[in-house]
């Protein structure tokens, strides 16, 4: 089973679609502060966020808790605009997101231990703007520090590793 959380207006068939909004047609419908999720453990195969959890103030306990419903060898798509980004900045915004923001999900800390998984990486993609796309990659990372408007979004893959029993 596949899930599109936090749908939207792009309902995906063949998915579950999860909102917090009743009128755009998610079959799933809950507050996404609220943990835990009325999912079972071990549900999905592959989960889908797109452009979702900088709107949610505890995005890692949220990122936690799709670990929980998600299946072993789940794959966990994450979409987020780039903090130096101009869509970083809209309103309802309210966390912010770097390539280092993922690499540190994928590192080990107390909580793999506390929820009997892990988060592997599988790709992480910085989109460039525009303009940015002639800067040599290496070069426009190190400027993305310093100057707005480098990347547009992050992309980022990742493989949730449970415990087999």
């Amino acid at each position: 089973m596949k899930l599109n959380f936090g749908s939207g207006e792009v309902i995906m068939k063949g998915w579950d679609n999860a909102d917090v909004e009743t009128h755009n047609g998610a079959n799933i419908i809950f507050d996404f502060e609220k943990l835990p999720y009325p999912i079972k453990d071990n549900t999905y195969d592959y989960i889908l966020a797109n452009h979702v959890l900088e709107h949610l103030y505890h995005p890692d306990k949220i990122i936690q808790e799709l670990g929980r419903i998600a299946k072993h060898n789940c794959i966990l798509e994450i979409n987020v605009p780039h903090m130096n980004s101009e869509g970083a900045f809209n309103i309802g915004h309210i966390s912010y997101w770097t390539k280092n923001s993922f690499i540190l999900l994928t590192t080990p800390v107390g909580w793999e231990r506390k929820n009997n998984y892990k988060l592997e990486m599988i790709s992480i993609d910085l989109t460039p703007t525009w303009f940015s796309k002639y800067i040599p990659s290496t070069l426009r990372f190190h400027l993305s520090r310093l100057i707005r408007g480098m990347y547009n979004e992050i992309k980022c893959k990742m493989r949730v590793i449970k415990e087999v029993e």
